[in-house]
């Protein structure tokens, strides 16, 4: 039910962005033309608060931020701020909240598939987990944290497997205001390279199970 209100949040979002797009996109222009640090240090900050606290779906500010910035800058930073955040739940588990990460990851049927996998090859599993929409960036955050993974693999897997979607989110946020046209073929291309992603999963599980 959660995945369904996140769509709908998603599409709602990219229907008021595209009405109001005129509206959007001078406030962008502006920000974008001031060059202003500090509004891209606040609006960086704010996008890791919100991945560490996620009350509204990230792809919403990575879409902003992608909408300000463009597709390159707008996916770094939209990448290096929720590659923050989640560090900065990894740790807080790992340092001391073990028990409380234990009982929320009982509630994630999907997640105690990648059991096996993630104790033979822990780095490729969070790298992989992270392009897979529906599991919660949570979830593998406290799942690796409860793992022996170290945290700088931890890192490079986590930003690695952010990267092309947080692209995607920066991409869709800028087209949805210069060129509407493109997004479904991104997007198509997206769900392309996720259903190749979900292939090498399950070829992973058979693997495992011979």
């Amino acid at each position: 039910m959660g995945k369904w209100i996140t769509v709908s949040v998603y599409l709602v979002a990219a229907a008021g962005i595209f009405i109001y797009r005129e509206e959007v996109l001078a406030w962008a222009t502006g920000v974008r033309s001031a060059g202003d640090a500090a509004i891209m240090l606040n609006m960086f900050l704010a996008a890791a608060l919100i991945s560490l606290f996620p009350v509204i779906p990230f792809g919403i500010v990575g879409g902003m931020i992608g909408a300000t910035y463009g597709i390159w800058t707008g996916g770094l930073l939209n990448m290096a701020a929720s590659t923050l955040g989640a560090a900065v739940m990894f740790l807080a588990v790992r340092r001391g909240f073990a028990e409380q990460g234990t009982r929320y990851l009982q509630r994630i049927a999907p997640l105690q598939k990648l059991n096996g996998i993630m104790e033979q090859n822990p780095v490729m599993t969070v790298l992989i987990a992270r392009t897979v929409p529906i599991l919660p960036a949570a979830a593998i955050n406290i799942y690796a944290a409860l793992m022996s993974l170290p945290f700088l693999s931890f890192l490079l897997a986590t930003a690695l497997g952010k990267l092309p979607v947080m692209l995607v989110f920066a991409f869709v946020g800028e087209q949805l205001l210069e060129d509407w046209t493109q997004v479904p073929m991104v997007l198509l291309i997206y769900a392309v390279y996720l259903a190749g992603v979900y292939a090498l999963h399950r070829l992973a599980l058979r693997r495992r199970k011979a």
